[in-house]
């Protein structure tokens, strides 16, 4: 309920990402007691928490916040991921959830007296209605209230702007973005739940798969001209066989981490190498065969194998690299191992050769996101 607002100054929208700033503040003003230096803060954020990280990036109207962070940390996510936008819909959505909850009366027509309703009501009601809306609008995937676009951190933040904000708006940062070779395995039950098909055994071939969850994907607002190049996408998988369910599948789990999590990397890395700052790429491979590596990362900058009793030394050891590595970059910016990848002509092309992302076309275009042209 981050997001959920009455475009008021009362109930503002993104609540989330202001909760964010108010900790960055706390941060920010007793870094000093634990040693750190308020000049140097890194901040990393995964899945949902990358992209509330790129947006704290752009947000140069708070100064000290932006003096602030120095160093930034994506994995598996950015602010080019798709999502519902709350943008223009606020009002609306709240009287939805308070026509659930019986707080939608004649004599309640303003969204003070909505909010002042809503606010009566305990936290496993307003629960269950946000969960009836989800279940009306057959969406099974994602969150129900997205980011506002026209409020305070995100005015101006859409995607397709986001070009030009960066260019005027991000130098002399430290960046390090990237994903998980699996991303797209976590979508997999989702998805097959979401639109009918079994997760683990698709009964169609990709394209039947991907016109199934064509309304899934239609609640994640894409514009209707990338919808309709999604439902082509399975052109591009071609090279895994359709012999059998697992190849299928494996076709279906590549698009989703394509359209959800490699392709808003590859974009916003793009981005980001056009600026003056350092960027440095990574792609995490490791990870079991059929499920979902997307927390896998996570767990090893956490130190989650050394915690782990039945860990391998492998594992362990991994996690111990991973670590001194994200320290190293937190500390001075700097990965002693790796090159600042350098974004020249055809660059892309070869990235997403290495990756096996097949989500870009001869120029830095992505199929079924915002494409760079629209700025």
């Amino acid at each position: 309920f981050g997001f959920l607002n009455a475009a008021s100054s009362d109930a503002p929208g993104n609540v989330a990402l202001l909760d964010q700033v108010l900790a960055l503040h706390w941060v920010k003003e007793n870094i000093a007691s634990f040693g750190g230096n308020s000049s140097e803060v890194t901040l990393l954020g995964h899945g949902s928490g990358a992209t509330s990280a790129g947006y704290h990036l752009l947000n140069r109207d708070d100064k000290e916040l932006y003096l602030l962070l120095r160093r930034f940390i994506f994995h598996s996510g950015t602010p080019f991921r798709p999502t519902r936008d709350n943008t223009g819909r606020a009002e609306d959505n709240l009287r939805s959830l308070a026509r659930r909850l019986e707080c939608s009366r004649p004599d309640a027509a303003e969204a003070a007296e909505l909010l002042s309703c809503l606010r009566d009501r305990s936290s496993s009601e307003i629960t269950a209605a946000a969960a009836g809306m989800k279940q009306e609008l057959g969406l099974q995937i994602g969150p129900l209230f997205g980011p506002s676009f026209n409020a305070y951190p995100l005015e101006g933040s859409e995607p397709w702007r986001l070009h030009r904000m960066l260019s005027q708006q991000v130098e002399n940062r430290d960046i390090l973005v990237g994903s998980v070779f699996d991303d797209g395995g976590r979508w997999i039950r989702s998805y097959g739940e979401a639109c009918g098909e079994p997760h683990d055994r698709p009964r169609g071939n990709l394209e039947s798969s991907v016109q199934m969850c064509s309304r899934q994907l239609d609640q994640l607002q894409l514009p209707r001209r990338n919808r309709h190049q999604l439902l082509s996408l399975y052109k591009l998988y071609d090279g895994v066989p359709e012999r059998s369910p697992s190849s299928r599948l494996m076709q279906w789990r590549r698009l989703l981490a394509d359209v959800f999590f490699v392709c808003p990397v590859l974009f916003w890395a793009t981005e980001l190498s056009r600026v003056r700052s350092r960027l440095r790429m990574f792609r995490f491979s490791d990870g079991p065969d059929q499920a979902g590596t997307v927390v896998d990362d996570l767990s090893l900058v956490l130190g989650g194998p050394l915690l782990s009793k039945s860990a391998s030394r492998k594992e362990e050891d991994f996690s111990i690299r991973v670590l001194s590595t994200w320290v190293s970059f937190a500390r001075d910016g700097l990965l002693y191992t790796h090159k600042a990848w350098q974004f020249d002509d055809g660059a892309i092309e070869r990235l997403v050769g290495d990756l096996l992302a097949p989500c870009a076309t001869e120029s830095v275009a992505v199929v079924g996101l915002p494409r760079l042209a629209e700025r």
